[in-house]
């Protein structure tokens, strides 16, 4: 790895130490993680180890086309991927392009891909049975071409990832149980927005707008209040 390359990549440690919520996940992703590995686009997922797999139960997106995910949805509801289904067979860092698509690949799931722009992928992930939790990178749009360099990249930078996903996940949840106190009478979802949004460190669009985006257990139609995408079913930050 060059030597410019290293630098980058003792600077994004020491600035995951400064990562706690969402806004500065994605923060840190545009301004440090991409000068380590280019990309235009990231989409990141959090689940809960059972003896199933992996049940997703967030997911990150940094400059990704959002609407992409209504079309990933399985009949269970949640988000699968053939890139997905590799990647738990591998556990490896995994490289796809679009103009040149791997075997078997659904011509559905492809149509979307090349529709959404998103060019090819360099993914990978950690299976943390130890902590009974798995997180998953998905980057997208990255300068061709794509070989060996970008999996020794993914193999490097995902442990950090896994990590600082997990710390900002914790802080989610840890000031989702604040939620029920707010106080509701007399305010609009406009004013609650902004109080979820402050708990959160997110903006407001992501409360009001990206829940009610997806249809489902993405955006669920019975939520509760503004924040209904992120209280009900897979939450999307």
């Amino acid at each position: 790895m060059p030597e410019t390359r290293d630098v980058h990549v003792r600077d994004i440690c020491e600035a995951a130490g400064e990562v706690h919520t969402v806004a500065q996940f994605k923060d840190w992703v545009r301004h440090e993680v991409r000068h380590v590995l280019p990309h235009g686009a990231l989409a990141c997922g959090h689940g809960r180890v059972t003896s199933a797999g992996i049940a997703m139960d967030y997911v990150l997106t940094v400059d990704y086309p959002v609407e992409h995910l209504a079309t990933l949805r399985n009949a269970a509801g949640g988000i699968e991927t053939p890139i997905m289904r590799r990647w738990l067979e591998a556990r490896t860092p995994l490289l796809f392009e679009a103009d040149q698509p791997w075997a078997g690949v659904p011509a559905d799931w492809l149509e979307n891909f090349r529709r959404h722009r998103l060019v090819n992928a360099a993914v990978h992930a950690c299976y943390d049975e130890a902590r009974c939790v798995g997180t998953y990178f998905s980057f997208h749009r990255l300068p061709a071409p794509l070989g060996q360099l970008q999996r020794h990249i993914l193999n490097g930078i995902t442990p950090l990832l896994h990590e600082t996903l997990l710390h900002v996940i914790a802080r989610v949840e840890a000031d989702a149980s604040g939620w029920q106190a707010l106080p509701a009478a007399g305010r609009s979802d406009a004013e609650l927005a902004a109080d979820i949004a402050a708990a959160l460190g997110v903006c407001e669009r992501t409360i009001g707008d990206r829940g009610a985006a997806l249809p489902g257990p993405i955006g669920s139609d019975s939520r509760a209040g503004p924040a209904g995408g992120i209280v009900a079913g897979l939450r999307l930050l």
